[in-house]
């Protein structure tokens, strides 16, 4: 299986690394990474000045084709598979294992399902990873590689159209064992509130930082209830935004005057 490994840590995110130990052998991968960590990006994509990409090397996996690109992650998927593998595209993207949950609304500006996203936009089938762990121990990241692997080894049974993403969320591996998989739908869950201020310079100006208080707002079924439960959560997202349940009722708008 070709697989495209993009996330938004970094190329030395350590849940990137997890990956290419765990599929290197496997499978044929190709890295296409952030420069810097890109977390909170979004689906941001640079139209505006170039982009540099650069050739590296994985440490202790050389031989993988791997390149850091200064831009966001949609940037990198979209270099990857319109550029760089154009001629060769993967069976398959994984994006992450993010450093960090993406559940409930942070799904929204996500660099880690956003990446993943831009992947399906070309055809590609994607899976996003995240580990609800702040830190860079290693234990953890090694668990939800090998689960993703797996996941990603069944993708011929998805019977889904490709421009849905499965966005899986590990609960805190350091800590926990996961009770069981739940299949499971983004909540209204809030990591990110409101803002405190970090400086007033005058009446006109003031900095503000976002503030990081959990707020839950969510059931069983739910994705964050489900990690706050021990459960490994998996929840397909899809890219299409129209809303087919609102066209009915507005339908009258297409005999507005004009």
């Amino acid at each position: 299986m070709k697989i495209l490994l993009v996330n938004d840590d970094g190329i030395e995110g350590v849940g990137l690394i997890a990956l290419v130990k765990e599929l290197y052998g496997k499978h044929e991968i190709y890295v296409v990474a952030p420069k810097h960590e890109c977390s909170g990006n979004s689906h941001a994509l640079n139209f505006r000045t170039p982009i540099m990409v650069t050739k590296t090397t994985i440490p202790g996996y050389e031989d993988v084709p791997a390149w850091y690109v200064d831009g966001s992650p949609a940037d990198c998927s979209r270099i990857a598979l319109t550029v760089i593998l154009k001629d060769n595209l993967p069976d398959i993207c994984l994006s992450g294992i993010n450093r960090g949950p993406n559940m409930g609304v942070n799904i929204l500006w996500s660099g880690t399902t956003n990446a993943a996203t831009q992947a399906t936009l070309h055809g590609v089938r994607a899976l996003a990873f995240s580990h609800v762990c702040f830190t860079n121990e290693p234990e953890g990241f090694v668990y939800a590689a090998k689960f993703a692997r797996r996941l990603a080894e069944m993708a011929d049974k998805f019977k889904f159209p490709v421009r849905t993403i499965l966005n899986v969320n590990f609960p805190n591996l350091n800590e926990v064992v996961p009770k069981k998989v739940v299949v499971t739908r983004m909540s209204n869950t809030n990591w990110f509130g409101g803002y405190t201020v970090v400086e007033e310079v005058d009446e006109n100006n003031v900095s503000y930082r976002v503030q990081s208080n959990y707020r839950p707002d969510d059931g069983p079924g739910d994705d964050a209830y489900e990690i706050r439960q021990g459960n490994i959560s998996i929840t397909p997202l899809i890219s299409e935004f129209t809303d087919e349940r609102a066209l009915d009722g507005i339908e009258f708008l297409n005999d507005m005057e004009i």
